[in-house]
């Protein structure tokens, strides 16, 4: 009988939250883009193969990878707000390195610039949270 509760409540999970994850999906696509967007006009150059990979990203493979890659392994330290994070994780895999350019630009940014970043990835860990199904304030 739990068997069959279990099944229920995932057949129903899955098709009532599959277009609020599409939602989730864009917003999260949307606001990485923001963010590539804020520190290529404040580092001009240095994130061009970002932008160009994360237009070309469908949003949910964006938001996929970035669940998988940063999210589940290092949400911790990034809801932390652990500076060494940067410098200190090996880089991962994600469909626009962003992981390791954040790492290479660190060092070099303001405390308004971090701050700014910081703003984001808690956006970014708040929306992951909301696509795996976690509850968020």
């Amino acid at each position: 009988m739990r068997a069959r509760s279990i099944e229920a409540r995932f057949w129903s999970h899955v098709s009532t939250s599959t277009p609020a994850r599409m939602k989730v999906a864009q917003a999260f696509k949307l606001k990485a883009g923001e963010l590539v967007t804020k520190l290529q006009e404040r580092f001009p150059g240095r994130l061009v193969v970002a932008g160009i990979a994360l237009a070309q990203a469908s949003d949910q493979f964006v938001l996929d990878q970035y669940i998988a890659n940063v999210h589940v392994p290092y949400g911790d330290r990034i809801r932390a707000r652990d500076e060494q994070f940067f410098m200190t994780v090996d880089p991962v895999e994600d469909p626009m390195n962003m992981t390791s350019l954040l790492r290479g630009l660190w060092s070099e940014m303001s405390e308004e610039d971090r701050s700014v970043v910081w703003r984001y990835l808690d956006i970014f860990e708040k929306l992951a949270d909301r696509a795996s199904g976690k509850s968020v304030p």
